[in-house]
């Protein structure tokens, strides 16, 4: 890695520590043997965590003819897929509700792109069952988080200087400052411990034809970074300039024109998360 990749993430720092019991439980429903008993007791403690399914098992979408009290009942009714998607959105607001200065993103705006990322990947994902499926949520919230280390260079180097006006963030971070956001995020998430399909994901969401050992899933990233731009969601003074790899859509079993379907089933969910969520989760104000 090199000295300037370093001490970029080294000065992202200020960045809250993953909660524990969140950590825990999120691992807990990656497992395939995890028990529903020993899963509510660790959500339990948490009252950020707990609130959060207790609202969503009571809200409108369930339907329930009675008031849910226990997590152990909203786990069952809201199920591991969407617990785990609800609560790991929640902890990703206290990194990504910050406005990023250097992409002339507003705060809330990098985490609703990430958010809406994450929706559009799982999307694309579920339909071919793949295994690399349960993956595709986490490595959409987390594509873009390289850009908190970057943005103070991106800002020093675009600002006053017409002549980037027209270029995209990708194109600058790469020929000007010889380093990526894709690459800044994806050593921050080795340092985190994530799993490689994440990382690998992460790393080329730009260029998913480089990706060796998880193409789909960073093909997906890619296509759902692009949905998510096409509807203008914290796209920032980039615009639409964003590079698609048309090849990604292929390897997805899709074609281009389902990216317009995709944006609209992206647009429906967005609003559902960001309202079972709500402003309240750990450092969201």
């Amino acid at each position: 890695m090199s000295t300037l990749m370093s001490q970029l993430i080294d000065q992202a720092g200020n960045l809250p520590p993953f909660p524990q019991a969140a950590q825990k439980s999120l691992a807990m429903m990656r497992d395939p043997h995890c028990e529903l008993s020993g899963l509510a007791e660790v959500i339990s403690v948490d009252l950020v965590m707990a609130g959060l399914l207790l609202k969503a098992a009571n809200s409108a979408y369930y339907g329930m003819p009675h008031q849910v009290a226990t997590v152990r009942e909203a786990l069952l009714i809201v199920g591991f897929t969407t617990s785990h998607n609800l609560i790991l959105s929640s902890l990703m607001a206290s990194y990504l509700f910050r406005p990023v200065a250097g992409y002339e993103l507003q705060r809330g705006e990098l985490w609703r792109h990430s958010l809406s990322v994450a929706i559009g990947a799982q999307m694309l994902l579920n339909p071919l069952a793949n295994q690399e499926t349960t993956e595709g949520y986490h490595a959409g919230l987390l594509c873009d988080i390289g850009k908190l280390a970057i943005q103070v260079l991106v800002r020093d180097m675009v600002a006053d200087r017409p002549e980037f006006q027209s270029k995209s963030f990708d194109w600058i971070e790469q020929q000007q400052l010889g380093v990526s956001h894709a690459e800044l995020g994806a050593e921050m998430a080795r340092r985190w411990s994530l799993p490689e399909p994440i990382v690998e994901a992460i790393e080329f969401h730009h260029q998913p034809m480089h990706a060796t050992r998880y193409p789909v899933l960073a093909a997906a990233i890619h296509v759902a970074d692009a949905a998510t731009s096409m509807l203008g969601i914290g796209i920032g003074i980039d615009g639409l300039r964003y590079p698609f790899e048309a090849r990604a859509v292929e390897i997805l079993k899709t074609s281009e024109k389902d990216l317009f379907g995709l944006c609209s089933r992206i647009a429906d969910e967005i609003n559902k998360v960001e309202e079972l969520i709500g402003f309240t989760s750990y450092g969201l104000r």
